[in-house]
């Protein structure tokens, strides 16, 4: 049974993937194909705009999926600022949320998983967000641990109440809705580390707590 839950959470988290980004690689094909019907005198600057726009888009989405999803991220001491960058390249590229993660804001290295929850909680952050917003991203010192926060505001922020129950480790049963939620949940305790949602008024927060890696041995 273990491994057939397995199976079903890898399927939803690939085919999650594969909807994020069906976008921009769709919008490639058809900027191709209206340049090929226009010819190459046509001079269509948008569409030459429409394509290169998919195509940075697109990218970004791979450079950072390819550190929330995969083994590179899972390594300890994953820079934060690596994290940083890949985040503020794929909202930047998309134009409707604002990431305030301030160079510094965090530590640069922590624990096994840890850099890669943090990345996975923002990309979590802008799915409250459908009209867009802010998310803004802190860390208080504990000592050799850190408590890192990721909040999110919006003039509308929602929350699939099946994302709720997840986070609060009510269910475990996901949907292609509240796969990257349950990715998320089992991130953090494969990791050993807390996760917390806060609902308020004006938005979400998400909260955890992470040890910062070990000093290198001299």
């Amino acid at each position: 049974m273990a491994n057939t839950i397995e199976i079903g959470l890898v399927q939803l988290l690939v085919s999650h993937l594969c909807h994020e980004l069906v976008s921009p690689i769709g919008a490639i094909n058809n900027g191709v194909e209206l340049l090929e019907e226009l010819g190459p005198a046509s001079g269509s600057e948008e569409v030459v705009n429409l394509i290169g726009q998919s195509g940075r888009n697109g990218a970004a989405k791979l450079r950072c999926y390819r550190l929330a999803y995969g083994l590179a991220g899972a390594n300890a001491g994953v820079p934060g600022r690596e994290a940083r960058a890949v985040a503020t390249e794929l909202l930047s590229s998309e134009g409707r949320v604002q990431l305030q993660w301030p160079d510094g804001a965090v530590a640069e290295e922590y624990g096994p998983r840890s850099i890669q929850l943090v990345l996975n909680l923002v990309l979590l952050a802008v799915e409250f967000l459908p009209r867009g917003g802010t998310i803004t991203v802190s860390a208080e010192s504990l000592g050799d641990a850190e408590a890192v926060t990721v909040s999110a505001q919006g003039a509308v922020v929602k929350i699939d109440p099946r994302i709720a129950d997840i986070l609060h480790g009510k269910s475990e049963t996901a949907d292609h809705r509240s796969i990257h939620a349950a990715f998320c949940y089992r991130l953090a305790g494969a990791a050993g580390l807390p996760l917390s949602l806060i609902e308020l008024e004006d938005g979400v927060v998400l909260t955890t707590q992470l040890p910062l890696a070990a000093p290198a041995a001299a």
